[in-house]
């Protein structure tokens, strides 16, 4: 179930992860998950994966008997260590990057990103974005090409077609999970 809990926090956008793993680092204080919408701009993520993520937290404190502190402790670790770990590696690893003609995407389309090419290659992993980037990714993307500090994204998700995309997050294509949510029938995971 941590598992469940560390994949639902890889979904959530790298830079809403990282205000959190700055608030519950390792270091700190234990910190009580038992009501996730402690965490800053829960607000922010879809209310479906708010409870999603809710349900998994709920079920982890089931399992063990609330009047052990010590059991009651392990919970808050293990969640605090699934967040932390979703945060890690990818986090500092996103590039930004600025999209030419903002427009909505739909699968198969093709979107035109400025970039450093010295540190993109082709097959990256792309979120697209609409107007603000600490909102829940519209969309997802491989870097299909790359020529003269402009490369070519082309979505493989996406889960809202009205909204232009403005910005994408680029990461390395083991960091992010664009490949496990689809399968032969379609995307699955991040967009219901």
């Amino acid at each position: 179930m941590a598992a469940c809990l560390y994949t639902r926090f890889r979904e959530i956008p790298p830079l809403l992860r990282l205000d959190w793993a700055d608030e519950i680092s390792e270091y700190d204080d234990t910190v009580d998950f038992r009501n996730l919408s402690n965490l800053k701009r829960w607000d922010q993520i879809d209310h479906l994966d708010r409870r999603d993520m809710q349900t998994l937290v709920d079920w982890l404190y089931r399992q063990f008997n609330s009047k052990q502190s010590d059991a009651v402790a392990f919970v808050h670790d293990l969640i605090r260590v699934a967040l932390l770990l979703a945060s890690h590696a990818p986090v500092q690893q996103i590039i930004s990057a600025n999209v030419i003609a903002p427009a909505p995407i739909f699968i198969g389309g093709l979107i035109k990103i400025q970039v450093n090419p010295a540190v993109l290659r082709l097959g990256m992993n792309v979120q697209l974005f609409g107007a603000t980037a600490t909102a829940k990714a519209i969309g997802k993307g491989i870097i299909d090409d790359m020529s003269e500090g402009v490369a070519t994204v082309k979505v493989v998700q996406c889960a809202d077609t009205q909204t232009a995309v403005m910005t994408a997050h680029i990461s390395e294509p083991d960091n992010s999970p664009v490949g496990p949510l689809m399968h032969q029938g379609g995307p699955i995971g991040m967009f219901k």
